[in-house]
């Protein structure tokens, strides 16, 4: 449709360039049979200063007709310039710029050569007249000639996006054009924003698209320095990667975490992120600092102030999971236990065993039996499985606040596949004793635990539901699983 579209608007614009031609033609025609010369302005019976006649009208006319010849000639060079060509296209601003031009200069050769007078003495004639237009359009003109001037900046295209500062408000938009007096910025809500081409000219504008596809941001966040900065660094970077997977920042390059100041116990850390032109860098920052924080409340890292902590009486400000208190913390904000109470949570707590893993350690093998399962407080983790050629394919990835090795727990089912730790990783073992003394002292506990697998594994295997009766089957699954766990731990 686009080719059909610019073939039709060449074949428009040949039209007129050959009519130009014609019309050219046709008058040194009738100035050859009226004036015995192809170009009027050449007879010997035209004579300057002699007052107006049909004679020198005519030979006026002429130049009006090598202008319109030249104006085509000029668009048809120039107009058809475009992306596809590897060129910018030229704007319409400068092609009327260059029409004016082209007209100025014939008719200023044609009161010259025919009527003998000069262009300067036409001007000084009009100089006052002169003087009040410019005067009066001086905004105007110099918008124009500053959008020809950025049209020709090759630091700036259409499609790049810009931050700006204009008139005390901060703006992020991509940059639609340069008109005859306007720069027409689009926000992300395509919204135009219109500013006069001389306002923006003295602007210092940032380009995120120039010179590489990408711009780096920073979230800053404020921490306590109860614990190991390394670790609080490791914690930060991991979350910050954590919303690169799910495609809220760039993975290449990807972010990176600093310790900028450290005043009164409290640490100031940049997490550096890199972020594609087009993206929303406030909605990035945010899906950001929602990740590192729910690592940070994961790995059980206070986030309120030194001072107010000093002031608990007989409570513990280690952020170590080996005391229980730090331990019931983590555990109750794990969705999977979002079911039990506060009892039963601190009876969680007592029975759960904390790991430690360096990276490329296995916490668990596939096909292996198992009697435990495992909340991951900090760190990574990769989930693999045994391929067609012997070898191990990541199927997934583990990150804190989240659960695995439930099955064996629940329905004592061998493992269905490997995790390996990637980084220095913390997990909570929780054993089958535990879950069932919980379950044995609340049996109601089972329809909840059944709910959350059932709806852990339809998730995981999403892309084989079928889209009809999607919550029957949903109720059935819960029921089967029900039945199963109930049925492992002998309840009836």
């Amino acid at each position: 449709m686009q080719s059909n579209r610019l073939g039709q608007w060449g074949r428009r614009l040949d039209q007129r360039l050959i009519g130009a031609i014609i019309f050219n033609v046709v008058l040194s025609g009738i100035s050859l049979n009226l004036l015995n010369t192809l170009f009027g302005w050449e007879s010997a019976l035209i004579q300057p200063f002699e007052g107006l006649n049909s004679r020198n009208v005519f030979a006026f006319v002429q130049f009006i007709g090598f202008a319109f010849l030249g104006d085509r000639l000029m668009r048809a060079s120039l107009s058809g310039q475009g992306q596809s060509g590897g060129r910018k296209r030229t704007p319409k601003i400068a092609l009327y710029f260059l029409q004016a031009l082209i007209y100025v200069v014939f008719l200023s050769l044609g009161l010259r050569l025919v009527f003998g007078q000069s262009v300067e003495t036409v001007l000084a004639a009009s100089g006052i007249f002169s003087l009040v237009l410019g005067f009066a359009l001086r905004g105007l003109v110099s918008d124009i000639f500053y959008g020809i001037a950025l049209h020709l900046d090759e630091n700036l295209s259409p499609d790049d996006w810009l931050e700006i500062s204009y008139r005390g408000v901060d703006y992020v938009a991509k940059l639609g054009e340069f008109d005859w007096r306007y720069t027409i910025l689009l926000d992300y809500a395509n919204n135009a924003i219109m500013i006069p081409n001389s306002e923006f000219a003295h602007m210092v504008v940032k380009n995120f698209s120039r010179p590489t596809p990408g711009t780096e941001f920073v979230a800053k966040l404020e921490i306590p320095l109860l614990t190991d900065h390394l670790r609080i660094l490791a914690i930060l970077k991991n979350g910050a990667e954590h919303a690169a997977q799910l495609g809220f920042i760039s993975e290449v390059p990807g972010p990176y975490v600093r310790l900028t100041t450290v005043t009164r116990g409290i640490g100031s850390f940049s997490i550096f992120f890199w972020l594609p032109p087009q993206s929303n860098r406030f909605r990035a920052r945010h899906f950001v600092m929602e990740s590192v924080l729910a690592f940070l409340r994961s790995a059980g890292v206070s986030l309120q102030p030194v001072l107010f902590q000093q002031r608990l009486n007989d409570f513990s400000t280690s952020e170590n999971p080996s005391q229980e208190v730090v331990r019931q913390s983590i555990l109750a904000k794990v969705p999977f236990f979002a079911g039990l109470t506060e009892a039963e949570v601190n009876e969680l707590s007592a029975g759960a065993l904390v790991r430690n893993f360096r990276p490329g350690d296995s916490v668990i093998t596939v096909d292996e039996p198992g009697a435990s399962m495992f909340v991951v407080v900090e760190g990574r983790l990769d989930v693999s499985v045994p391929d067609s050629h012997g070898g191990q394919q990541a199927v997934g990835r583990i990150w804190p606040g989240e659960v695995f090795g439930e099955m064996s727990v629940f329905l004592g089912a061998p493992r269905k596949a490997t995790v390996m730790a990637v980084w220095s990783t913390v997990v909570l073992e929780i054993s089958k004793p535990t879950i069932e003394k919980l379950i044995l002292s609340n049996p109601g506990l089972v329809r909840s635990f059944a709910t959350v697998i059932e709806k852990r594994l339809t998730q995981n295997e999403a892309a084989l539901a079928h889209p009809k009766n999607k919550a029957s089957a949903d109720e059935t699954g819960s029921q089967t699983m029900f039945k199963r766990i109930a049925a492992f731990f002998g309840i009836s």
